[in-house]
């Protein structure tokens, strides 16, 4: 199994003809940006929130604003890249989307305000450039609030979230109670088992090679939604995925989700991003240095790269292949499949991961 990449062959992934793969349409619909708030003032702390929401409240007792619930369809959690890669932030957003300006104001005047008062003079100042003059109009709403991710999400009780550009690549559910920013890339699927397949080596692998741009500039990797996502064959029963492996690769994929959940919640020193680095260690057999080592303790990295390693031999049986298969044959693979649904596709046979919504898209 492909526990790590070394220069020459991250190269010689690059080097592959992955430049020629399609789009398949089973991929369709599913992933989007998120919103572009557009304005700093459209977040506040649960603290400002709750304030927000209870107006007729003595704003003087404190103690009773943080004891309710501030969560409403107007004030709802927000997730930025820090948020995934380290901790959460514990930041709301402002989402008006729906409301015309008449309407925020008869039903949230206060919130109407706060707005009025740090959102629209900035955008006011930036209506000179045509292209934020729509923006200045609509001051009141994010800057792009992102309606056909909105569609997406509508019926799901979570979905799957990457930061866009980061140097550890990896996916995670988020509540559907949470506004993604524009720093995250959302993918509106639900099940464990499509989380265990994108959280894959075997992905990793196609986002790499399928980076035109040379994918690591700087250290940092891009998700390209139509590149990576939407050209990616997810494994079937022509693959060789069974009932079996199917449960496996979502078991092991819940089981990642909640050991990382569990620790950001339960260690105050461990974030995300510390936990990928150290692993990127272990698979790479690089000694650990004195702060990895007590994250390694802290965060039962071994653990979680136990979890992986069980997640990728699963994956990859579902796709017909050894453990021990190379990057290379794995790509090799991915290509064959991506040719070979394409041409079900132009017959008319698609493997529709979310067939009772993509068959309805109006976007």
């Amino acid at each position: 199994m492909f526990d790590h990449l070394g220069p020459s062959l991250t190269q010689g992934i690059r080097g592959l003809n992955v430049t020629g793969v399609l789009t398949l349409r089973a991929m369709s619909g599913l992933v989007s940006p998120g919103v572009w708030l557009d304005g700093a003032g459209f977040l506040v702390t649960p603290e400002e929130a709750a304030a927000l929401l209870t107006p007729l409240l003595d704003t003087t007792d404190m103690a009773a604003f943080t004891a309710m619930p501030v969560q409403s369809s107007v004030i709802r959690p927000c997730y930025s890249a820090i948020d995934l890669n380290d901790k959460p932030q514990d930041l709301m957003v402002i989402d008006a989307f729906g409301l015309d300006a008449q309407e925020l104001l008869q039903r949230h005047p206060m919130v109407y305000q706060w707005l009025q008062e740090r959102v629209q003079p900035e955008r006011d100042a930036k209506q000179s450039d045509p292209q934020n003059t729509d923006h200045a109009q609509h001051w009141w709403l994010l800057g792009q609030p992102r309606p056909h991710m909105r569609q997406q999400l509508a019926a799901l009780p979570r979905y799957i979230a990457t930061v866009t550009t980061t140097r550890r690549r990896f996916f995670q559910f988020l509540d559907a109670s949470i506004v993604p920013d524009h720093q995250l890339t959302v993918i509106a699927l639900d099940t464990a088992f499509a989380l265990g397949v994108l959280s894959s080596q075997v992905h990793s692998q196609w986002v790499l090679a399928t980076a035109h741009d040379g994918g690591e500039a700087q250290g940092r990797a891009y998700y390209h939604p139509e590149r990576s996502f939407e050209t990616f064959p997810f494994p079937g029963e022509d693959t060789g995925l069974t009932p079996a492996l199917h449960d496996t690769i979502a078991l092991c994929a819940q089981k990642i989700d909640d050991h990382r959940r569990h620790l950001l919640l339960h260690s105050p020193s461990v974030t995300t991003v510390g936990l990928y680095n150290v692993l990127a260690a272990l698979r790479a057999g690089r000694a650990l240095r004195p702060k990895e080592k007590v994250l390694h303790i802290k965060g039962l990295v071994s653990v979680l790269w136990s979890l992986h390693q069980a997640l990728d031999a699963a994956v990859l049986a579902a796709y017909g292949l050894s453990a021990d298969a190379c990057p290379e044959a794995v790509l090799a693979r991915l290509v064959q499949l991506n040719a070979a649904r394409a041409s079900e596709e132009a017959q008319g046979y698609v493997r529709w991961l979310r067939p009772e919504f993509q068959q309805k898209l109006t976007f």
